[in-house]
């Protein structure tokens, strides 16, 4: 056990404040706690404060997804972006032209591209810019000639460059 944990539960905290007993805050345990309930006390705080801090985190998750889709919301039939730029062409049924050049272009057999998904919304780049989002799903033949599982890849346009870039670590597309 550490010094500092033993001082603590032998001495119930009070060796630590220099306040006088009129302004001194209730002891952090009860008169007459043994050792075990002294340790459970804290084993039970630091629990709590672990849950306080998962609860913060899950809140501050909700807060961002709400906002994104409140972002998302507003700006539904938006066809241009100050930022982001000009909406890219898409197809009726979801494909995006440029996109599918370059995935067909990486494929070793691109005749065999079966596409799950398109999703093109106007999201957040990964430096936080506004910024054209791509989510496609799509399956294709690998070496062997089998069909892999579904590919998940993200890409995002950037306007002053006017191109494309992939996204290497796939974000959640709502």
């Amino acid at each position: 056990m550490s010094l500092f944990l033993f001082l603590l539960l032998s001495m119930g905290g009070a060796a630590f404040s220099q306040v006088s007993p009129a302004q001194a805050t209730p002891p952090i345990f009860p008169p007459n706690a043994t050792l075990e309930q002294k340790r459970a006390i804290i084993v039970q705080r630091a629990l709590d404060l672990q849950a306080a801090k998962r609860q913060a985190e899950a809140d501050r998750v909700k807060k961002a997804n709400e906002e994104a889709t409140a972002r998302r919301t507003q700006n539904a039939g938006v066809d241009f972006d100050p930022i982001a730029g000009k909406k890219p062409e898409q197809l009726e049924d979801g494909t995006v032209p440029e996109i599918d050049k370059w995935i067909r272009r990486s494929l070793k057999d691109p005749n065999s591209l079966i596409y799950d998904e398109w999703k093109l919304v106007l999201g957040t780049s990964p430096g936080g810019n506004s910024a054209w989002v791509v989510g496609v799903v799509y399956r294709a033949k690998n070496s062997y000639g089998a069909y892999t599982g579904n590919v998940l890849e993200r890409y995002y346009w950037i306007e002053k460059d006017k191109a494309w870039k992939r996204w290497q670590n796939v974000p959640q597309l709502h």
